[in-house]
């Protein structure tokens, strides 16, 4: 178990299971409370309803098929779970800094007369909204204070000015706030004026190293977040289909283009050498004919069929005459 604690505050993230439960208090934020990672409601299907005919309206919409949509439900609700966790871990290390820099708090810009919050006047309304669950009158949170704390040996902005002090808290609070409204199923790029343009996105770096638009699975209805995570893999798999089938020319038609009889003819010729050894031109054709990364010894028939269904799975204009006649 992880613990943070500092005046008013506990965050605490437990379960090596990949549960993720989440206990905090918070007078600054009333998005903190005692919760567990909701599950996402599933969509109730009726007992004769199969995936073929399962929301078509979907699939359609995120191009993609009934099928494709059926098998990524549990995998958008496992993403939605890894979200509520990576959120909650942004929000810890932030927690940390604020902690370390004894900025949990700060006085109020109403309680100082320099000119120590010039960085305030230029927040949006809505953030100074925000901010004020953040602020206290205690001259203790004066700024200049926590910046000389920050300054000290060990701590977390050795040799920092005021500004620099400013800038690093108010980007660790957002970074707590936006946490928080992940954590509740709201999108904070929907309403990013209140973080100071912060989205969430930046929260949430293994998502979109994955290839997947967090913003498209939080704080949208899960049929459109199922929708997303389906057209996503299926891309992915069109990108890595696409690769197996390596470099073709413009000038010669691709396997999938020709007929089996055609095809088959030609790479024979190419491995018999019967017009001597293939020259540069020769060894870049046979590597079109016959992908080195699907070529694993099968028949003609065999990789002549493979060719053509892994061109289809990355959407490439498959020929209605790239058929086997007698399959």
């Amino acid at each position: 178990m992880s613990t943070i604690k500092y005046p008013n505050i506990e965050v605490k993230l437990t379960g090596s299971d990949g549960n993720a439960r989440f206990l905090a208090k918070s007078p600054l934020d009333e998005g903190f409370r005692a919760t567990q990672t909701p599950a996402v409601p599933a969509k109730t299907v009726k007992a004769r309803q199969g995936p073929t005919n399962w929301r078509p309206d979907i699939a359609e919409k995120y191009g993609v098929s009934s099928e494709e949509m059926y098998a990524q439900r549990k995998v958008t609700q496992q993403l939605k779970e890894d979200v509520w966790v990576e959120a909650a871990e942004a929000q810890r290390e932030a927690l940390s800094w604020l902690d370390q820099a004894q900025g949990t708090f700060m006085q109020h810009p109403r309680n100082s007369t320099g000119g120590e919050y010039d960085w305030y006047k230029g927040l949006s309304k809505k953030e100074k909204d925000r901010l004020n669950r953040w602020f206290v009158d205690d001259p203790v949170y004066a700024i200049d204070k926590l910046t000389e704390n920050a300054r000290s040996a060990g701590s977390v902005m050795n040799g920092a000015s005021v500004d620099d002090f400013a800038e690093e808290w108010l980007r660790q609070t957002r970074i707590v706030d936006a946490g928080a409204s992940i954590r509740q199923g709201l999108w904070p790029g929907n309403n990013s004026a209140r973080f100071g343009g912060l989205d969430g996105t930046e929260l949430l770096p293994r998502l979109q190293l994955q290839g997947f638009d967090p913003s498209k699975i939080l704080g949208v209805h899960i049929d459109d977040a199922v929708g997303h995570v389906a057209q996503t893999k299926k891309a992915q798999v069109g990108d890595e289909a696409y690769q197996f089938l390596g470099e073709s020319t413009a000038s010669e038609l691709p396997p999938w283009r020709m007929t089996f009889q055609g095809w088959e003819d030609e790479v024979r010729r190419l491995e018999s050498k019967a017009d001597g050894p293939l020259d540069r031109a020769g060894r870049q054709r046979y590597s079109e004919l016959v992908p080195q990364n699907l070529d694993t010894g099968q028949d003609y028939e065999e990789l002549y069929a493979e060719i053509v269904e892994t061109a289809r799975i990355a959407n490439l204009p498959v020929s209605d005459s790239a058929v086997i006649p007698w399959l």
